[in-house]
C-alpha cells in the first residue's frame, strides 16, 4: 500500500516523509542482559530513530485546527510518549522495574526486568498511530540475546 493511499489531501507530503522515515535503515535494538543467576534486564534502544518524527507529526495532525494548543518541543513530546509506551508495555508484559534512561549518546532507552524480548517485539509491532497510519515494521527491530 502506498503512502498516498493512507492520507488524502494536503497531508500526503508529510505522509511520504513519514513513510521514508519509517522504512529507513534505522533499527530498534532489543537487548537482554543477564544480571545474576536467573535474573535478566531487557532494554529497548533506538526508538528515537524510528518513532520521533512519527510522534511529532501525529501530534501536529491531532491538534490541527484546534485553537489554544501550543506547539510542544519535539524532545519533550517524544519523552512524554515514550513514558506512556513504557507504562503500557510494562502493564501488558506484567513486568516491573521499568524506567526510561539516556545512554551515553543521550538517546532514550527503556529498561525493565525479565527476559521479555520477543514479547516486546510483539508489542512494538502492535503500535499504531491513528492520525498518521504509521507502524513499525519487523525489519526495523533487531534482538540481541545474551
Amino acid at each position: 500500500m502506498s503512502c498516498l493511499s493512507l492520507i488524502h489531501g494536503q497531508h500526503h507530503v508529510m505522509c511520504c516523509v513519514l513513510c521514508e522515515a519509517l522504512t529507513a535503515a534505522s533499527t530498534t535494538d532489543i537487548r537482554v542482559k543477564q544480571r545474576n543467576g536467573r535474573k535478566c534486564v531487557t532494554s529497548i534502544e533506538g526508538l528515537d530513530l524510528v518513532l520521533k518524527d512519527v510522534i511529532i507529526a501525529e501530534n501536529r495532525l491531532k491538534n490541527k485546527g484546534k485553537e489554544g494548543k501550543e506547539e510542544r518541543d519535539g524532545d519533550e513530546l517524544f519523552l512524554r510518549w515514550l513514558k506512556k509506551i513504557k507504562s503500557e508495555l510494562m502493564q501488558e508484559l506484567s513486568v516491573g522495574g521499568g524506567k526510561v534512561n539516556a545512554d551515553k549518546n543521550g538517546a532514550p532507552v527503556i529498561q525493565f526486568q525479565g527476559n521479555k524480548a520477543y514479547e516486546a517485539v510483539d508489542f512494538l509491532l502492535g503500535l499504531k498511530f491513528r492520525h498518521t497510519k504509521s507502524k513499525i515494521e519487523r525489519s526495523q527491530i533487531e534482538i540481541h540475546d545474551f
